[in-house]
């Protein structure tokens, strides 16, 4: 069940309601939740008496409707917020689960007295369908396996920060002859929906044989329930030759040859220009670069492969493999520079008419700009806007002066110089919107802000919650794998996403620290007070 958030700010505290697990049961009636944990079946519901009617309509508005779960006569259930929110038939769609019951469930008389427990969690099937367990192991190519599972798997039990697999998660045992692969360095990728790991040989490891897979119970959901307990033999003896794909352009002058699977030896490639060259090849890319800088335009250039080979040594079909290249100059217009725009004291924007080959040459006030030393520049999602920022500040009229771009055609743009106005930015950035959001499986509380933000690290975020009606207090400190930009282009974004994984269902009170972001101006959010919403 998604959390559902209530955010207000006020001296910079976020206030987040997240919903308290789904109570539910196949015995029939409604189940309460929270602190107080009673069980009405439907006749007590009907011939309730007075005075337990009115204890009942007590409970009710201490509760709230997340905690309030009706189960049907078929043992479907949902709660009544859910139905609310998605309809019945929606929310009484999803099986039930034994992770979704705590503790026992006193069973109310018509009268209101207590006669007994009611014991739903041993009354569902624990391996419901819907709960996390190995769909399959399937083989891609010598290098790749991939694992399917029932449900989207907490991203951070399974994939390391450096992409590698998380140690101890997963195991993989060459049985016989097949070459050893060393699990916990191999390269994992998780899927969006959180249900396909892809897990790639390292380095000059390949899959050829029989392995022995375990998946061990430290690969969880995003509410920590660890996966069916799994073990089994997949079967990668690849016997299929790589192929051409196809061929895509970097831009007019280079040419990217495709293969169906990483190559580890390219073998001899042929270019029937003499003026055309072969870019460097790693081994375990699936895809050879062409330079048609110094080739003739406009004219067919043969790339033939031979000799290539995939990790299992099995040669390119068909021996030699060819892909036709070619230079293109139709496009003869030259970019332009169509805006230049201060931000901030340091940070400005450059627009082009069109996508550049690599970066521009820039000067500020005279002083040639260095990137990486005494600047930075990126570029957004369209190619055309850069921005630049300076690593010290400059203040009043500047003149700005771009030279020495070319476009994807290699047609050169001519100088251009603009005087702007670099002004410091002084305004803070502030929460403009939130929400809970599940991505591949896990959730997050999705801060968006007024402007362009960096997330912070080191930063402690202090919360309260209430669970079960009861108010503790706890902390957050961010680090890289758990707060970061959420949906960056090009490196930059409004919003930022807390990982929430850690904290138990309850009510919780987040307070935002003054430097939990800043903008591009390193203007740290601070802690003016803004009336709860």
């Amino acid at each position: 069940m998604n959390k559902k958030v209530v955010l207000s700010v006020l001296a910079t505290a976020v206030v987040a309601s997240m919903a308290a697990s789904a109570f539910a049961a196949p015995k029939t009636g409604l189940y309460i939740g929270g602190n107080v944990k009673k069980f009405y079946s439907n006749d007590t519901l009907i011939n309730m008496t007075k005075d337990a009617r009115a204890t009942y309509k007590n409970e009710l508005k201490t509760i709230g409707f997340k905690n309030l779960v009706y189960v049907n006569f078929k043992g479907q259930g949902a709660t009544i917020q859910e139905m609310i929110d998605l309809g019945v038939k929606v929310a009484m769609a999803d099986p039930l689960k034994q992770s979704d019951f705590s503790d026992l469930y006193s069973v109310v008389n018509n009268d209101g007295t207590i006669s007994g427990t009611e014991d739903a969690r041993s009354k569902v099937d624990p391996t419901t369908p819907g709960e996390l367990k190995v769909e399959s192991v399937e083989a891609v190519n010598g290098k790749t396996i991939q694992i399917k599972f029932t449900t989207a798997v907490l991203k951070s039990t399974v994939v390391e920060s450096d992409g590698t697999l998380v140690d101890n998660a997963i195991s993989l045992a060459s049985l016989g002859s097949a070459p050893a692969v060393t699990a916990n360095s191999a390269f994992a990728e998780l899927s969006e929906d959180g249900k396909t790991l892809t897990l790639t040989a390292p380095g000059p490891q390949f899959f050829n044989g029989e392995y022995a897979v375990t998946v061990t119970a430290a690969v969880t959901d995003a509410n920590a329930n660890p996966v069916a307990a799994y073990s089994g033999i997949v079967k990668n003896v690849d016997t299929v030759r790589p192929t051409v794909k196809n061929v895509t352009y970097t831009d007019n002058a280079t040419a990217v040859v495709w293969f169906s699977e990483p190559l580890k030896d390219k073998g001899s490639v042929v270019l029937s220009d003499a003026g055309a060259t072969l870019a460097t090849f790693n081994p375990g890319d699936d895809f050879i670069t062409v330079d048609l800088s110094g080739a003739a335009a406009a004219t067919d250039i043969t790339v033939s492969v031979v000799g290539a080979k995939d990790f299992n040594d099995n040669l390119v079909s068909p021996n030699p493999a060819t892909a036709v290249v070619k230079k293109d100059t139709t496009d003869t217009v030259k970019p332009t520079v169509a805006d230049i725009a201060a931000i901030s004291d340091k940070v400005f924007t450059v627009s082009f008419s069109e996508k550049l080959k690599a970066d521009p040459t820039i000067a500020v006030g005279g002083t040639p700009l260095v990137w990486d030393t005494n600047a930075t520049i990126s570029k957004d999602s369209t190619g055309l806007v850069y921005t630049v920022t300076l690593t010290n500040p400059v203040s009043g009229l500047q003149a700005v002066a771009v030279s020495s771009y070319n476009d994807l055609s290699n047609n050169p743009g001519d100088a251009y110089s603009k005087v702007v106005n670099f002004a410091a930015d002084t305004t803070a950035p502030t929460v403009a919107s939130y929400k809970v959001e599940k991505i591949a499986g896990v959730e997050y509380l999705v801060l968006t802000y007024s402007e362009d933000v960096t997330p912070i690290n080191a930063k402690t975020i202090n919360y309260t919650q209430v669970v079960d009606g009861v108010e503790s207090t706890g902390s957050i400190v961010t680090a890289a794998g758990n707060f970061s930009l959420y949906n960056p282009v090009s490196g930059k974004s409004k919003s930022v996403k807390l990982d929430l994984s850690t904290l138990v269902n309850g009510q919780y009170t987040l307070s935002l620290p003054v430097g939990l972001v800043q903008d591009l101006a390193s203007t740290p959010n601070n802690a003016r007070q803004q009336q709860a919403a």
